[in-house]
């Protein structure tokens, strides 16, 4: 038998549910799941066709950003399923949408985002002294990828000075290139920011944009709603 106690302490969970979701950051992630969701259809996937929809909106930042961040076709790409590789072509990719929008600081915000899955990171040789075999077999990371991750995030905060994911992130390869003192500052200076924006949703818009562009005048495969 339900015990009567529980029902308020129910009520007030489902209460604090539907407040959640009301919330305009979870409004937004649920508005974009409905959006994909929706978009089912006749044919798989076709990458030749998003890429000439994509040509066609080439001021359209959030669609560029999209098509940049998909992995290339592992045929396109020498050797073939090598990640490492894959994720050097999205480097590019990436860093040329700050050439194509350089006044906005979403595109060095998701240029850093990407960049952290792997090719940089906090790597510090002392963290290896006292483990001989961790020390020879760490990869560290590329000065190349140090070097392009410390102007994004310069760029991003000029662009953008009241956003601690600018300075917070630089700190990374900041204490990487052991300038610990810029790295402290840089903290110091994410403490006084009163917000944190990775911008990741314009990622998200522009493959829902990306996708209706290129498919929204196929059949619908499963909806009730198309006929």
């Amino acid at each position: 038998m339900e015990n009567p106690s529980r029902r308020p302490v129910l009520a007030g969970v489902t209460l604090i549910a539907l407040g959640t979701l009301l919330l305009p950051a979870t409004r937004y992630v649920i508005r974009a799941h409905a959006q994909m969701e929706s978009l089912t259809y006749s044919s798989n996937s076709n990458p030749e066709a998003e890429r000439l929809a994509a040509a066609r909106m080439a001021d359209d930042y959030p669609v560029q950003l999209a098509l940049a961040a998909e992995m290339p076709n592992s045929s396109t790409v020498s050797p073939p399923g090598d990640p490492t590789k894959w994720s050097t072509v999205r480097n590019h990719h990436l860093e040329a949408l700050t050439t194509r929008f350089p006044n906005g600081p979403s595109a060095y915000a998701n240029l850093m985002r990407f960049m952290t899955t792997g090719d940089v990171r906090l790597d510090r040789d002392d963290d290896y002294v006292s483990d001989t075999a961790a020390k020879t077999d760490r990869t560290a990371c590329s000065p190349e990828w140090l070097s392009m991750f410390d102007s994004a995030a310069q760029s991003g905060a000029r662009l953008d000075p009241d956003n601690a994911y600018f300075p917070m992130m630089r700190a990374i390869v900041l204490f990487n290139m052991h300038r610990d003192s810029e790295a402290l500052n840089a903290l110091k200076a994410a403490g006084r920011c009163s917000r944190w924006t990775e911008y990741y949703q314009d990622e998200n818009e522009g493959r829902i944009r990306l996708q209706n562009a290129t498919y929204a005048a196929l059949p619908c495969r499963r909806l009730p709603s198309c006929s």
